[in-house]
């Protein structure tokens, strides 16, 4: 039997979901929105999949999903005073005396499982680009 599919052909298909799957010179795409990402990465936890897992659970915090916030603030833990600087120096327009005040803030509500309200005092600051790294610098 014949593979239907040759290689140089593109595949394009959406799911229910709302995830679409592509070929695309020869990678795989899988677009979905943040809160499937963040099922998909404990669907299948524990498969040797760690560092993609991590990745998407990561990238749903970042996008906002609320579960996804609420576990990265979990795993997160206590902020370490380097991750809270190197954070501090991504957000721009502020004075230093303000970018400490809100990284301590955004690092308090991580500590305290509340990482939907971190990612909220960042965004409020910052542009969509600085939230995103700052954030992501946090939780290390």
């Amino acid at each position: 039997m014949s593979n239907p599919i040759e290689p140089s052909q593109r595949f394009r298909t959406e799911l229910d979901g709302g995830e679409l799957v592509e070929s695309a010179g020869g990678t795989v795409v899988l677009t979905m929105p943040p809160a499937r990402a963040h099922d998909l990465a404990h669907a299948v936890d524990g498969t040797g999949w760690t560092a993609l897992l991590r990745t998407l659970d990561r990238l749903a915090a970042v996008l906002g999903d609320p579960a996804a916030l609420a576990c990265s603030a979990r795993l997160a833990g206590s902020v370490a005073a380097s991750r809270r600087l190197a954070a501090a120096e991504l957000l721009d327009g502020l004075s230093a005396m303000q970018r400490v005040a809100v990284i301590d803030a955004a690092a308090s509500w991580l500590g305290e499982d509340a990482g939907e309200l971190a990612y909220a005092l960042l965004s409020a600051v910052c542009p969509p680009d600085a939230t995103a790294r700052a954030f992501l610098t946090l939780l290390g």
